[in-house]
């Protein structure tokens, strides 16, 4: 196929515009060796959040709880984040265009645990962030670093 040279500024205009997401840059984490599971107490509840293509995701995205950045993922990494119950949404902002399948609406409860998986997708496929099961992600998180965030 061949375009016309007036298709690509349009053409340069839609690439810039699908990267532009939270990213973080290296001075707001840090990766170190895997921590293993938190165990909530009667008064909170864990929410993990996964990472676990290595080689897909180069630019560690922010994890924002409602309106906060509270972590970043980057490709092999988890962390996780203790809170009280309450209903919170989670979403990653990866600079698509399909914004809710990137965002999780969650009602925890005291002494709970919730495991959410980020999937970058690619060029066709979109990204999004998932409820996942916990045998599912305890599998994938024995494998994984743990990232630490200093927000930005």
């Amino acid at each position: 196929m061949i375009f016309k040279k007036s298709c690509f500024p349009i053409i340069m205009v839609f690439c810039i515009l699908a990267g532009c997401g939270h990213y973080a840059s290296k001075s707001d984490y840090n990766i170190v060796p895997n921590k293993g599971l938190a165990e909530p107490n009667n008064n909170e509840a864990v929410v993990y959040f996964l990472s676990v293509e290595r080689d897909t995701l180069n630019s560690p995205v922010v994890v924002f709880r409602d309106s906060n950045a509270i972590g970043a993922l980057s490709g092999g990494t988890y962390f996780y984040d203790l809170v009280k119950p309450g209903k919170y949404q989670y979403w990653v902002d990866s600079g698509l265009i399909q914004k809710s399948r990137e965002r999780v609406d969650l009602i925890t409860k005291p002494g709970q645990r919730y495991y959410l998986r980020w999937f970058p997708g690619g060029f066709y496929v979109v990204a999004k962030l998932d409820l996942i099961s916990e045998d599912v992600a305890v599998a994938h998180i024995n494998s994984l670093d743990f990232i630490e965030f200093r927000s930005p």
